[in-house]
């Protein structure tokens, strides 16, 4: 299934329900998350991928092993979940000058992006 095709299903509850995992989900023979992570590195020397835990860094390293530089584990002591909480953990955690944060399931992402 092409990204294009992708855009037009009707939510990511479908594609978690029937597929599994939607980023080790595989579009065009790569990782959903790949693609994104392929994405920052064309534009950034250092990719972090933010995460919930070590078992999930674990699990995706598997898949991306050449495309990460690091993993960034949510900070527990952030009052929130989800996405807005490994925002702020990188955020407050990593020094840098500009930060990129781009979701993993990128489906926009060409190589024209």
């Amino acid at each position: 299934m092409s990204l294009d095709a992708l855009r037009g299903i009707a939510g990511w509850w479908f594609i978690r329900e029937v597929w599994g995992d939607k980023y080790l989900w595989r579009v065009e023979g790569r990782p959903l998350i790949s693609i994104a992570a392929s994405a920052v590195r064309s534009v950034s020397d250092r990719v972090l991928l933010l995460v919930r835990d070590r078992e999930r860094a674990s699990q995706l390293l598997k898949e991306l092993p050449t495309h990460i530089d690091e993993f960034i584990i949510d900070d527990p002591g952030i009052n929130c979940s989800g996405p807005l909480r490994g925002m702020l953990t990188a955020l407050f955690h990593v020094e840098a000058d500009e930060y990129l944060i781009v979701p993993g399931i990128c489906l926009g992402s060409t190589k024209k992006a």
